[in-house]
């Protein structure tokens, strides 16, 4: 995948043309496709799918890293196409430079950090005991208790299959 992307993006800039700033810009855009992807891998999944957050509340936290995400991604875009647009490599380093090339510190500090950083956090996060429940529990009760109203409006065929798997588990 990352090879595909590197040629299609070197293939972008060739059709560009033969400036440098074509160049570094389309190189920038998969470091920064790297460090979506690994922020949405490291920080995006974990905490969605997370049992330690209350599911009622998964809709604000993805509210939340929509929009963090999306003005950090609308930044650091921009920061990076600054060469686009000056094509020469001395007044796009020039320009990169003024702003303490803030932009690819960032982008190659995630892609490092956030592997790391999952992994301490992961190695000591636990789940307290009252959040752990059978997969086949929940808090109204078990499975079987849930399904015994739906059972008289299901086809006999579903209901001897579902039977059947409960005959299997036990």
């Amino acid at each position: 995948k990352v090879v595909a992307m590197l040629i299609t993006r070197m293939f972008s800039a060739f059709w560009h043309g033969f400036f440098a700033g074509y160049y570094v810009f389309f190189w920038s855009t998969v470091l920064l496709h790297g460090a979506f992807w690994a922020c949405k891998k490291h920080i995006y999944k974990p905490v969605v799918s997370s049992e330690v957050y209350l599911k009622e509340w998964n809709w604000v936290v993805r509210w939340w890293f929509s929009v963090i995400s999306w003005m950090t991604l609308t930044v650091v875009f921009n920061l990076t196409a600054m060469p686009f647009v000056l094509l020469k490599l001395d007044l796009s380093y020039k320009a990169v430079a003024d702003v303490y090339f803030v932009h690819f510190v960032l982008i190659i500090g995630w892609i490092v950090a956030l592997p790391v950083l999952r992994k301490v956090t992961t190695s000591r996060r636990t789940v307290p005991n009252e959040m752990k429940t059978a997969p086949h529990e929940t808090s109204m009760g078990s499975e079987q208790e849930i399904m015994k109203p739906l059972k008289k409006r299901l086809p006999a065929v579903v209901v001897d299959v579902y039977d059947q798997k409960w005959a299997d588990m036990d």
